[in-house]
């Protein structure tokens, strides 16, 4: 699986194969997140995102989605989101990541 980026603000895409959900992510705070997806104990990625930055990408339904902060040098697990929490329900919601 590859995640691309091209510049602040834009939207890192994973597509999603046929047995994953497109899901999504916004980084709602004004600090850099590390973020990890978990697929499976073979299977994952991992990208940093900038303060308002969205994400789309693909995933299993029981994937989740570990989120990252940096407190004093270390980077510590802020939040765990399950997949099928942050799957894109219409295709509305992917506009508005545009």
């Amino acid at each position: 699986m590859q995640l691309t980026s091209t510049a602040p603000k834009t939207t890192p895409i994973n597509f999603p194969e046929s047995s994953e959900n497109l899901c999504s992510y916004y980084n709602s705070t004004l600090k850099m997140q590390r973020v990890r997806m978990v697929n499976s104990q073979d299977c994952g990625w991992e990208t940093t995102l900038l303060p308002q930055q969205k994400l789309l990408f693909g995933a299993i339904a029981e994937g989740r989605l570990e989120v990252f902060l940096e407190k004093r040098g270390k980077q510590v697990l802020e939040k765990v989101f399950y997949c099928y929490d942050l799957q894109v329900e219409n295709q509305s919601d992917i506009k508005s990541f545009s």
